[in-house]
Order: C-alpha cells, then sequence, then structure tokens
C-alpha cells in the first residue's frame, strides 16, 4: 500500500514496474585473455567507453596510438550468418539482470554523467514501490540487433511470469527508453502471444522511443558518433569503427516504415540520401559491411505491426523519430563534405519537400 500522509489513507501501489534500457544504456562488463588480445584498455560500460576514456581515468587520445579495430567493446561481424561475436579473446557479460542498479547508474562510481533510471527510480520507490520485488531492470547486450537477443528474450519472459506470480497475480508495467522500445516490440511480436501478453502485460510506457529508427544513426556511421562530447577528448573518428561494428547501429537506422523516398536523411553537395539509395550511402563512404547489416536488421520489426498492448508514448521528437503519425513535421538531416570525410553538421529544417527525389538534387544552402 501507499499511504498519503495528507489524508490519512493507502492506496494500491499500481501494478509491477520492468524497465527496459536503451541504445549504449547497460552496464557492460568486459575482461580480456591477454593471450589472444591485442594490448589495451576493457571498458565496464558505456561511459567509461565514451567519457571516461578521455579524461576521468587521467589518460588521453594523445598517448600511444590505440586500434579501435581491435577495441575489446566492438564486434566483429560475420556477413554469411549476419551475426556477430566478440572481439577475439574478449569475454563479455552484461551484469545484474533483473536488478535496477545498472540501469540506474552506468557507471559504478555513481558520477553525473553516467546517471539514467535514477531519478524515476527513487520517484517509484516513495510511492511503494520496492527494488526486487516490485521494480525490476531488464539489461542486456545493447551492441545486438533483437535477432541476436534469444537468451534475452527468454530470461525477460520468465523474470515477468514469475514477477507476476510472486505479485498476487498483479499484470506488469513495461517502461522502454529510446531502443528498448523497438527491442520490445520484437519480443511482443515473435516471442509472445496474445493470450500471453493479455495476462502478464498491463501496459507498456515508451519514453522517447527510437521505433522508427535515428537519423543520428547516419551520422554514427559516416563520421562516428561521440554523444556530443569534446571532440578534442574523443574524436567520433576515433570510435567510428567500433560504432559500425554494432549490429544494434544498423537496426537503429531510419526505417522504411517511417521515411519514405522523398525524406532525405544526409547530403553532399553532389548527393542526397534517402531510402531509395541506402545501398549507395554505405558503398560511398567504403564500408560495404553496412549494407550488409542493414539487410539483415532493416526488416526485423516487419511493417511495425501493433504489439497489441496498452501502448503510452512520451515523445521527444528531435533527432529520434517516434510514431506520431506517417510524416513528422520537422525533418532533419545530415550535410557531408564528402562521405568518406568523417565530419558532418546537423541541419533542422521545418516543412522542407523534395519536388524532384529521382534526380537526387542537392539540397538548397542553408
Amino acid at each position: 500500500l501507499v499511504y498519503n500522509a495528507t489524508t490519512g489513507t493507502t492506496s494500491n501501489v499500481p501494478g509491477v514496474d520492468t524497465r527496459i534500457p536503451g541504445f549504449g544504456s547497460t552496464e557492460t562488463v568486459e575482461w580480456l585473455d591477454k593471450s589472444q588480445a591485442s594490448p589495451g584498455r576493457y571498458f565496464t560500460d558505456i561511459v567509461d567507453m565514451l567519457i571516461s576514456f578521455g579524461y576521468r581515468r587521467g589518460k588521453t587520445l594523445f598517448g600511444a596510438p590505440y586500434d579501435w579495430r581491435k577495441a575489446p567493446s566492438g564486434l566483429v561481424y560475420n556477413a554469411t550468418t549476419g551475426t556477430t561475436s566478440n572481439v577475439p579473446g574478449v569475454d563479455t557479460r552484461i551484469p545484474g539482470f533483473g536488478s535496477t542498479e545498472t540501469v540506474e547508474w552506468l557507471d559504478k562510481s555513481q558520477a553525473s554523467p553516467g546517471r539514467y533510471f535514477t531519478d524515476i527510480v527513487d520517484m517509484l520507490i516513495s510511492f511503494g514501490y520496492r527494488r526486487g520485488k516490485t521494480l525490476f531492470g531488464a539489461p542486456y547486450d545493447w551492441r545486438k540487433a533483437p535477432n541476436e537477443l534469444t537468451d534475452m528474450y527468454l530470461m525477460l519472459k520468465s523474470m515477468i511470469e514469475t514477477t507476476y506470480r510472486y505479485n498476487d497475480n498483479k499484470r506488469i508495467v513495461i517502461v522502454a527508453h529510446s531502443m528498448g522500445n523497438p527491442l520490445m516490440l520484437y519480443f511482443y511480436n515473435n516471442f509472445v502471444g496474445q493470450d500471453w501478453k493479455d495476462k502478464y502485460i498491463q501496459a507498456h510506457i515508451s519514453l522517447a522511443g527510437a521505433w522508427g529508427g535515428a537519423s543520428q544513426i547516419a551520422r554514427l556511421f559516416a563520421s562516428g558518433y561521440n554523444m556530443d562530447h569534446y571532440r578534442i577528448i574523443l574524436p567520433p573518428s576515433k570510435i567510428r569503427i567500433m560504432q559500425r561494428s554494432f549490429t544494434s547501429s544498423a537496426f537503429l537506422f531510419p526505417s522504411y516504415n517511417l521515411w519514405n523516398e522523398t525524406e532525405v536523411f544526409a547530403t553532399t553537395p553532389n548527393k542526397n540520401y534517402s531510402m531509395a539509395n541506402v545501398k549507395e550511402f554505405f558503398f560511398d563512404m567504403n564500408y560495404t559491411d553496412g549494407w550488409s547489416q542493414y539487410q539483415n536488421t532493416a526488416y526485423l520489426l516487419g511493417k511495425l505491426e501493433a504489439p497489441n498492448v496498452e501502448v503510452n508514448l512520451l515523445l521527444l521528437c528531435y533527432l529520434i523519430l517516434n510514431i506520431c503519425g506517417t510524416s513528422t513535421n520537422r525533418v532533419n538531416y545530415l550535410r557531408f563534405a564528402t562521405m568518406t570525410s568523417g565530419h558532418c553538421n546537423i541541419i533542422v529544417a521545418l516543412g522542407l519537400t523534395y519536388s524532384d527525389p529521382k534526380k537526387n538534387t542537392p539540397l538548397p544552402p542553408q
């Protein structure tokens, strides 16, 4: 029960809550077999990998050259199977499944850059929720697309069923952020049936859900994405090879379901890129594996079939596209000097239309 000190009354705790984090939002522990792996750092989480590398541990990128192609956090993509594996000599695990600890803070030091679900969890606890009883987390290997996460989905299904039984058959509320939303859509439509959803799921709450992909992913593939950290500390081009190796990156590429062939997501002085020429986008940057990754992940969600559970949306319509209709009022795209330049500008424009996309006419100057 939740006690109200003002009225002196109580009310029931509203259901059981499970949190599904987004891209780059799960703590990852990695360790090296020194007999196989190349020398280098290992990262305990995404904050260490993208922020702490530069300054929090007194290291910089200006020392000995670091080979990001062999970075422990990277993956090795197999174009034949469409799946990935760890860099040789590296083992990984995703700690804390079922616990909220590793989704509240992405960094064990609990420094502010790693703050994630902390405030939301604290608020729910003030309402009467309890960690490990009515409040759970479902961290996963965010580097991988849903077709590589079967084990996680089976663990999630089991945890939901167990939690339901231990809480007097109260249905579960799923709270997902960013990539966690299309990840759960894959679960709803491929791992469980309607009877199961009716029995166990109360509602799904989507926080800035990347249902239609994210235009930032085009930036990631072309020039690398350092989460807008200082470029002098963490140049995007230095982490691009590693980020390209994640099949989750291709999974979050702008979706054909919400982007049509007239909507440009990237441009150079000579060419526009839209859903009409995705293959050229990857080939022009000399990253042909990207086209293979895209083909293996772009269609995992089919036609974005509804999950047939109650869905509540909290939208942040900027660079992340949400399900808010068949089109958006704001068009975001990336402008590159060349596709291999390693640098882009983000262009935000309102109400742009493209009268003859078949000719790939460059966009007007901004």
